[in-house]
């Protein structure tokens, strides 16, 4: 009986409450919350300045996008010029290196031509 008294003592000291909710039961202390409040809405900020500020972002990523393709295709024209520049180098090295080896090949055969008329008279020492 006496613990029973002082479970009655510390609900009305505290001012303990029970809420039955269909899913679960609520004990809470102090004063329930004020009912005809109105939840606090957010603030919800202009979104204009945030937009300008994303659309002066996107137009100088534009803006650096378009150099930075002028840029590539200038370096492309520039890297094609010396591409065609270094075949045509290698053409006319590659042509006289061919006529060099022609003409070696060309005295090594007149040379073997004529080893073959020449007789040995004398014999080899």
């Amino acid at each position: 009986m006496g613990l029973a008294a002082a479970v009655l003592a510390v609900m009305i000291g505290a001012q303990l409450r029970f809420e039955q909710h269909p899913t679960h039961i609520v004990i809470a202390w102090d004063d329930p919350p004020e009912r005809d409040r109105e939840p606090a809405r957010p603030q919800i900020a202009d979104p204009w300045p945030t937009l300008d500020a994303q659309q002066e972002r996107l137009q100088g990523m534009d803006e650096l996008l378009k150099l930075t393709a002028r840029e590539v295709l200038a370096v492309e024209v520039r890297e094609s010029a010396e591409l065609a520049r270094l075949i045509r180098q290698f053409s006319v090295a590659q042509t006289q290196n061919d006529l060099r080896w022609k003409l070696i090949l060309d005295e090594f055969s007149r040379r073997d031509r004529e080893l073959a008329q020449v007789r040995l008279t004398q014999p080899i020492e």
